[in-house]
């Protein structure tokens, strides 16, 4: 028979019991009753999510901002699967953040990185869908796939290098290289004297070079001195007061001026030409008397010359009259 004393233990035991299990539900569930979050979703096609559990965690650029709250296949889609995730209010996530999949460390357990997003874009309201980013396993086959293409082109290209007309071709090109090499040792130990006078001649060369080296760096020096020198600063000057000079002249009254003188010289040349085309024949009939009286006169000077007394008696003509004969 159940005594009273046991049945208030058995009363005590039970409510204890319900307590305890109230407390640990509600400390389990007081980040979902309490904390508020923003949920957001994330449609992955095509895309394993093996090692994604919910509770996972869900990071932004590193910085743990929230969990996953839910994973199903999309009943309108089934290559599609909706994964619901939680985040921290007023976390900023932008429309064109993208949600990767990414492997922690080495356990298979894998978390959703949060990446990119510009300040320029809008933000994503809460309950809207996350765009998706590449996962691990993508990347990783992407890589494979072409680790594979450039494997199977150098397997090809080994096949094909290994073909017998290929090693025909290359032992022929080894042997003409051997040839050549060879050909080459004879031309060398033939004009070893004639290189040996060369290298001989391009050492005098180096020196006559190195001469004119130094005699560069002396101009420069002495270059450099004159710039240094007073020399040039006076000539600087002496420019910039004839400059100053130059600027100070009415260069337009100067050119009016030069023009009106070239005009006026243009009118004494056109006068001169026309005085010089008027008296052109006077000056003709003058230059002929002149030559008559020119002639006249040699041969007066021929006449006293060869008899001077012409000079006190005269002249006598050459058909003198009958009465003026001498008897």
């Amino acid at each position: 028979m159940v005594t009273r004393a046991q049945k208030i233990r058995l009363g005590i035991f039970i409510i204890a019991a319900m307590t305890v299990v109230i407390i640990a539900v509600g400390t389990l569930s007081y980040d979902r009753i309490f904390d508020t979050k923003d949920i957001y979703h994330i449609a992955y096609e095509d895309v394993s999510v093996s090692g994604l559990d919910v509770g996972s965690q869900v990071k932004y650029l590193g910085l743990n901002v929230g969990n996953v709250r839910n994973i199903k296949i999309d009943p309108k889609d089934i290559n599609r699967i909706i994964v619901t995730i939680a985040i921290d209010e007023g976390t900023p996530i932008k429309e064109d953040v993208r949600a990767e999949i990414s492997m922690i460390g080495i356990t298979g357990l894998k978390q959703i990185e949060l990446r990119g997003g510009t300040v320029e874009s809008d933000m994503l309201k809460p309950g809207g869908y996350i765009q998706p980013g590449k996962s691990i396993t993508e990347d990783i086959t992407g890589r494979a796939e072409v680790i594979t293409e450039k494997l199977e082109l150098v397997l090809n290209n080994l096949i094909e290098l290994s073909s017998t007309e290929n090693q025909e071709r290359i032992f022929s090109f080894v042997d003409e290289s051997a040839q050549t090499v060879r050909q080459v040792g004879d031309i060398v130990n033939e004009n070893r004297e004639r290189m040996d006078r060369t290298m001989a001649n391009l050492d005098t060369l180096v020196v006559e070079l190195k001469g004119m080296s130094m005699a560069a760096n002396s101009a420069a020096r002495a270059f450099d001195r004159f710039l240094a020198s007073d020399t040039l600063n006076t000539m600087l000057a002496d420019m910039q007061e004839i400059t100053g000079t130059v600027r100070e002249v009415d260069l337009s009254k100067l050119i009016n001026d030069v023009n009106q003188v070239l005009i006026s010289l243009d009118d004494m040349l056109n006068h001169t030409e026309t005085l010089v085309m008027r008296n052109s024949g006077k000056f003709i009939d003058t230059v002929d008397e002149l030559h008559l009286i020119t002639r006249y006169l040699s041969s007066t000077a021929r006449k006293i010359d060869s008899n001077p007394s012409i000079l006190i008696r005269g002249s006598r003509p050459n058909n003198p009259p009958d009465d003026k004969l001498e008897r």
